[in-house]
């Protein structure tokens, strides 16, 4: 379905949301604060406009010999599929890396999520996801959930979406040292968020997506947080260059583990 363009002010306007809820992202985690292992399927939401099959294909690698041995490999695959009101979204995403032989980072997620649209404005969602994060100590966390989302605004070259819903997850962390080792917690939680992307010119779009989510019985007191700003620029057709910047906190991280990690990614994605 063709859109019109958004007005100049309605552009200003979304640009400084996506930028005031980057700004509350940051605020809410700069108490004493571990990646909370939240994925981020909305940016291919974006490319909904018809029946049929859409996909992402987003990769990097670092390599450095000499004064550092190093090797890190980061691949991911977003795929979605629409046909009348219903959408399948799948995601899946691996980040391996060694130093001087030695592991320093291992963690796999995949996410499915089925959207049904009740309306213009309000979309059902149903999701699951399972992870695992080796120096997250992580051997699992399992989740699925479901709840409403709502599209504020939706043109060609501008989105705004908020989202919330009931989840319950699954954790088991891994055998250590450590005096929680081998726990298993079953938890339930509220998660909400909101996402937006405005395409500044033909070159050139941002999308930003916010995350909270707390636990329901501890709702101040353990908090998850997970906030991801992409910029995207096209250098040829369906082919990208991208930059992005995670943060991630985890109020209640296992022993041993930071509750605070933020990430810089350079990389490259194909649509098809």
């Amino acid at each position: 379905m063709s859109r019109s363009p958004l007005p100049r002010s309605a552009r200003r306007g979304l640009a400084a949301l996506l930028a005031l809820t980057g700004l509350f992202t940051v605020a809410a985690v700069t108490a004493p604060a571990a990646r909370a292992q939240i994925v981020n399927t909305q940016p291919l939401l974006s490319k909904v406009g018809g029946e049929g099959f859409v996909g992402e294909l987003g990769g990097s690698v670092d390599w450095r010999t000499g004064n550092v041995e190093l090797l890190r490999l980061i691949g991911s695959l977003l795929m979605l599929y629409k046909t009348g009101d219903h959408t399948v979204i799948w995601s899946s995403s691996g980040d391996y890396g060694t130093k001087s032989g030695d592991e320093f980072i291992a963690r796999v997620f995949s996410h499915v999520r089925y959207q049904y649209g009740v309306s213009d404005l309000v979309t059902w969602e149903v999701f699951g996801q399972a992870s695992s994060a080796k120096f997250r100590r992580l051997t699992l966390r399992a989740l699925i959930g479901t709840g409403p989302r709502w599209d504020v605004v939706r043109e060609d070259d501008g989105t705004l979406s908020l989202g919330t819903a009931y989840m319950f997850e699954h954790e088991v962390l891994n055998d250590s040292d450590f005096a929680d080792s081998g726990r298993t917690d079953d938890n339930h939680r509220l998660s909400v968020y909101v996402t937006g992307r405005l395409a500044v010119d033909d070159r050139l779009t941002v999308i930003h997506t916010t995350y909270l989510q707390p636990r329901v019985d501890a709702f101040t007191s353990d908090l998850r947080v997970y906030s991801i700003t992409n910029l995207a620029i096209s250098v040829a057709k369906e082919l990208a260059l991208t930059l992005g910047f995670e943060l991630g906190y985890d109020s209640e991280p296992p022993v041993g583990v930071d509750d605070l990690d933020t990430t810089l990614t350079f990389g490259i994605s194909w649509g098809f």
